[in-house]
């Protein structure tokens, strides 16, 4: 396994209301490469009956990896020393358990989360710093940020309002189709029986000069439709 996927692993065991998890956490805000230490994960717990324990996890993915880690063990310490228990994550078969430090715990993986092959000891941490407490804050506001992205809320939005609004015009174009459609219909119907051709240049004669039949008083229209009726 890889370290992404034993991140997925921790994620999955430490996805509890109780827990906080954080991966990739510097020792100290900003890029100076002499302060360039990062723990691979920090996790906290938040009830006060837990102690509010602070973990923080090493991962090696290989037995040289692991090796090398032996040969400086003391480098942890600018984390440890804040951590209530330490742990390291490895893939089964990695790490013999009677090489681990006395105070160390071991959790492999087990289908898609963390089982724990030896407990870790439970330290005396100091405070946390001024340093690393900013760091933290750091990560949950990118935690907040991510969750929380007001831009993705933004453009959600617009774009509930673009569907609606395409939604309502596609429905007024439609019926606005369809009379139009009746409207030509009707003309078309009333063009095959005068012989007249409605167009923009000439409606309003035709117009006028239906207006001034209507006003004739020796035209009837009613009589006329009925008339046309029982023909």
């Amino acid at each position: 396994m890889k370290e992404p996927d034993l991140i997925k692993c921790l994620i999955a065991r430490y996805n509890k209301y109780n827990w906080i998890l954080f991966s990739h956490v510097r020792r100290y805000n900003g890029y100076d490469s002499s302060k360039l230490r990062i723990a691979d994960a920090l996790a906290l717990n938040l009830y006060p009956s837990k102690d509010c324990e602070i973990h923080g996890f090493e991962i090696k993915c290989t037995r040289g990896d692991w090796l090398s880690e032996l040969k400086n063990v003391d480098k942890t310490n600018e984390f440890k020393q804040f951590c209530h228990r330490w742990w390291i994550v490895a893939p089964r078969d990695i790490i013999k358990i009677e090489e681990l430090p006395k105070d160390w715990g071991l959790m492999i993986p087990k289908g898609k989360t963390l089982v724990i092959k030896r407990g870790a000891s439970k330290l005396e941490p100091k405070p946390l710093d001024q340093e690393l407490f900013t760091v933290l804050l750091l990560k949950l506001k990118e935690k907040y940020e991510e969750k929380f992205d007001l831009n993705a809320i933004k453009r959600e939005e617009f774009q509930n309002g673009y569907d609606q609004g395409k939604r309502v015009s596609e429905i007024e174009v439609a019926k606005l189709r369809s009379q139009i459609s009746s409207n030509n219909a009707v003309m078309d119907k009333f063009e095959e029986l005068t012989g007249v051709h409605l167009s923009n240049w000439n409606v309003e004669k035709y117009g006028k000069a239906a207006a001034l039949l209507m006003k004739r008083e020796d035209f009837k229209l009613d009589q006329l439709l009925t008339n046309l009726d029982s023909e």
